[in-house]
């Protein structure tokens, strides 16, 4: 079991109508995926250069730490969001387009998709990975 402290750009999923799933950097400069299902928990993985889990872990910190309204109670598509790194959480539902918790969300939907996807189909996943924090870092300027 990997401990909150080693847990970098975590995002936990929580439809309203499916099983969550949970999504993290792990220190050993990897992406985990938790799917939860009736019948116990699938984990992913997939590894990620420590340069690139570095800048991401940097990113999602920043977004974190700073005061912003986070917490949305209103939302359309059903789905809770609990972001978290280290002692630093924020909790969402459905977010706007073009706030700090929308990037956030894009964030987890990248690394999702790039724990998820086949290896030979991973680099276009990386790209859109580094994109995802590059529209987080634009929002926090």
């Amino acid at each position: 079991m990997i401990g909150a402290e080693q847990r970098h750009c975590q995002l936990r999923f929580e439809p309203a109508f499916h099983h969550p799933y949970t999504v993290w950097i792990a220190q050993q400069n990897k992406v985990l995926l938790e799917l939860e299902s009736d019948g116990g928990v699938d984990t992913l993985s997939a590894p990620l250069d420590g340069r690139s889990a570095a800048q991401l872990s940097r990113a999602c910190l920043a977004a974190l730490t700073t005061p912003a309204p986070w917490c949305e109670n209103r939302g359309y598509d059903g789905v809770w969001y609990h972001a978290a790194q280290g002692q630093f959480t924020a909790k969402f539902w459905s977010p706007r387009n073009g706030t700090l918790a929308a990037a956030y969300v894009e964030l987890g939907s990248a690394l999702r998709d790039y724990v998820a996807i086949h290896d030979s189909l991973r680099y276009g996943q990386w790209l859109r990975l580094q994109g995802a924090k590059n529209d987080l870092l634009a929002l926090l300027r």
